[in-house]
């Protein structure tokens, strides 16, 4: 990464302020954008998200699968970080101390899962070198309806796997609000799906997810999908 264009993007100055204490980004903005390490401040912390979120070998294996670059592969899994709001998510499971640490693993891990999914979707899908703030600035405001809509875009399948995973680690004692978000990302999971058939088409996103999901259940392939992933 270092040997890259990634540490002098603008995008990922967000990532060297919160290297530092909140009184330092507060106080001395201006000092740490020209910190002299900058850049090796800002390729450790994307580093170091990568390889503790999505696991040490989720770097390489896209590497080698879809032969992208390194600083387009950082670039993609930090997109999808950023347009999921994972840290949220990752902070709340943090901060549920009283849950099981299997439990706690369990969540992590469907996170990781789904981090690497929708990475890879952006991989083979949005133009490369990739640009990160177009692409946010396209993709958030339909990520952030279909959340909003998410009861109202269910098939009767995708709603019974929700509902059966939120019931699940409602059971062990997940909060709501997290219990949720994991339920949700099944469908999440097919959110650029959606958000590029509507732009090609110009329709609505809702409309656009109620056929997706409706079709999908039609044709069974969440099953199919589950079992592609689990060969």
């Amino acid at each position: 990464l270092l040997e890259s264009p990634l540490p002098e993007e603008a995008y990922f100055e967000e990532d060297l302020m919160r290297y530092f204490p909140k009184a330092m980004q507060e106080q001395c903005k201006t000092a740490i954008t020209r910190h002299p390490l900058r850049r090796e401040i800002i390729a450790t912390v994307v580093t170091n998200s990568i390889v503790n979120r999505a696991g040490s070998t989720f770097f390489f294996d896209i590497a080698e699968d879809l032969g992208v670059s390194e600083r387009d592969i950082a670039s993609a899994y930090t997109l999808a970080r950023d347009v999921f709001a994972l840290r949220d998510t990752w902070k709340a499971i943090e901060q549920s101390t009283h849950l099981s640490v299997p439990v706690q693993a369990e969540m992590f891990a469907a996170t990781a899962s789904f981090l690497e999914g929708v990475t890879r979707w952006i991989l083979r899908n949005l133009p490369l070198p990739l640009d990160m703030e177009r692409a946010r600035q396209e993709m958030l405001p339909g990520v952030r309806e279909i959340e909003k809509n998410a009861a109202k875009l269910h098939s009767p399948a995708t709603r019974e796997n929700a509902d059966a995973t939120f019931n699940r680690l409602k059971a062990q004692g997940v909060d709501t609000s997290i219990a949720n978000k994991i339920a949700s990302l099944e469908m999440l999971s097919s959110a650029f799906d959606i958000i590029a058939i509507a732009h090609s088409t110009g329709l609505g996103i809702s409309d656009i997810g109620k056929a997706y999901f409706a079709l999908g259940a039609r044709m069974r392939l969440g099953w199919l999908r589950l079992a592609a992933w689990n060969i």
